[in-house]
């Protein structure tokens, strides 16, 4: 149902002037035409109270809210995860692998948040958890 309509919910609803042709003039009813499908579907799975808070507002417009609504407690999440994945300390005696996937779940939900998370510092957030043991002596992953 969405294939080849998510460009509405980047580009600008076009307008017609006196000076469009019957191709100008054809792209924008269709572009209108897969806005307002866009706009329905999204106000169809949305619960009642949103609907009503939405019904005036266009596609741009609940993309909009909808972004500033959950843009605060996606930075809350994120720092949350940030905080427990940084709490994360290897204890002695424990093996490497639990710290490991201790840990990974973690550095999975930043990178479903769209936290831009390197390999690189996944492992060396990791490497730094560990235990002073395995800092002093790196044969001990072998």
């Amino acid at each position: 149902m969405w294939e080849g309509k998510e460009y509405v919910l980047d580009d600008n609803l076009l307008y017609m002037d006196e000076d469009s042709s019957k191709e100008d003039i054809i792209a924008l009813n269709k572009h209108d035409d897969e806005y307002k499908k866009v706009a329905c579907t999204m106000l169809a799975v949305m619960s009642s109270n949103l609907q009503k808070s939405f019904e005036s507002l266009g596609v741009f417009g609940i993309i909009k809210y909808l972004k500033e609504m959950f843009q605060e407690q996606a930075r809350q999440e994120r720092f949350e995860i940030i905080k427990s994945l940084m709490a994360c300390k290897h204890q002695d005696g424990n093996f490497v692998c639990a710290q490991v996937l201790n840990m990974k779940p973690y550095i999975n939900r930043l990178g479903n948040l769209g936290v831009e998370f390197p390999k690189e510092l996944a492992i060396d957030m990791i490497l730094n958890s560990l235990s002073s043991l395995y800092q002093k002596d790196p044969s001990l992953f072998h």
